[in-house]
């Protein structure tokens, strides 16, 4: 998905892996969290929609997640967080050291500048980037400097999600073929020996997070770096589809049809077991003994028509795959934005920048989900 991060209010005790310090241990379940964006000011941590949401659930206890500056403007100066250290570094770092039990999920751009590589037009290193160049150690620097500054502002303790969907082509750090993901692996290896290297890291993890559902020329294991390197698989989960009669609806679907087209949806695209769906990813995580992440996942409202819009169906099957032991999902965090002409999947009714209560268009998957993941 082109559009996201900023992920996670947290709390709960983890059925199959053992609660981090803080958690409230009488809550059945993994951590659960949101990516807010920022609805009161898109240059600051969203830290006021995640306390309404927050609210909306009545969880006490939180993880918060946001996202290093990534794309067309980006360069090395916001990877290695020298032009996020005040706005953004001090404030998640205050917000985290706040309340205890709660942490921080960081993604990550392992590349900055535009998906075509061409690379940053201004700081450091300007000019074009390569996963290859990142496998042999060139960019090390920025993530040394990174991983200290993340120390300096109580943020040692963190998740940082590399590389978020790289199977996906929306990335500079995108991974198309095998030889991208022989130096993706390469260069995942590079800055997580980097990050691990500096004081204060030892508590730092770090999210091998993909996208469901992607069709790939190679199997997803060609980009895995190593146990040692890795300690969540995740990947993101959304009611998007590109299977015959699927998504859009046409214009005179019945609410029978539209049902009809979820449910292939489902089976035909999101839970596909063959073509990288969910179960390919809970093999991984199993495979190589670590605990499963959930990242992103939402309802969706697209502007190509591919997504499937109110369906409370699908927030119950992703709950209850979140929810179910088996699948050893240690968090998840939900997608509360609104992107406007781009995605939308926001349930929880935050407030806006002009004072108004947000009001959701998918009233049903809200239910549902407030029914799921809310507290007593």
């Amino acid at each position: 998905m082109p559009f996201f991060l900023s992920l996670c209010l947290l709390l709960g005790c983890g059925w199959f892996f053992a609660p981090s310090a803080g958690a409230d241990t009488s809550i059945d379940g993994p951590f659960i969290g949101v990516y807010e964006s920022g609805v009161i000011d898109s240059k600051a941590p969203a830290i006021p929609a995640i306390a309404d949401y927050a609210a909306w659930l009545h969880r006490p206890v939180l993880w918060g997640h946001d996202t290093i500056p990534f794309g067309g403007g980006s360069c090395w100066n916001h990877v290695s967080g020298e032009y996020a250290m005040d706005w953004f570094l001090k404030t998640w770092g205050a917000w985290v050291q706040a309340v205890p039990g709660r942490r921080f999920v960081l993604s990550a751009p392992m590349l900055p500048g535009p998906a075509d590589r061409s690379g940053p037009t201004k700081g450091d290193h300007a000019g074009p980037v390569s996963l290859a160049a990142g496998a042999a150690g060139e960019y090390n620097v920025y993530w040394k400097a990174l991983a200290e500054r993340m120390v300096g502002t109580g943020l040692g303790g963190s998740v940082v999600r590399l590389g978020w969907e790289f199977n996906g082509n929306w990335y500079a750090w995108k991974v198309l073929n095998e030889a991208d993901a022989k130096d993706f692996a390469g260069y995942w290896r590079q800055i997580v020996t980097t990050m691990r290297a500096v004081p204060g890291t030892e508590k730092m993890q770090f999210d091998w997070n993909g996208a469901n559902a992607v069709r790939t020329s190679y199997p997803l294991e060609a980009a895995w770096p190593g146990n040692d390197v890795v300690d969540f698989v995740g990947t993101d989960i959304y009611d998007a589809s590109y299977a015959e009669n699927t998504y859009p609806y046409p214009p005179t679907a019945t609410p029978a049809e539209i049902e009809a087209r979820q449910e292939t949806a489902w089976a035909k695209w999101i839970n596909e077991p063959t073509n990288n769906g969910i179960p390919a990813w809970v093999a991984i995580a199993k495979a190589h003994g670590k605990p499963l992440s959930v990242p992103e996942w939402g309802v969706m409202e697209r502007k190509d028509g591919h997504g499937g819009l109110d369906n409370p169906t699908f927030i119950k099957r992703v709950g209850t795959f979140i929810k179910d032991p088996a699948n050893g999902v240690y968090y998840a965090s939900y997608w509360d934005c609104d992107a406007g002409a781009n995605d939308n999947c926001r349930l929880s009714p935050v407030t806006q920048s002009d004072g108004s209560i947000y009001k959701t268009k998918f009233p049903r998957s809200a239910e549902v989900f407030h029914q799921f993941f809310s507290l007593p």
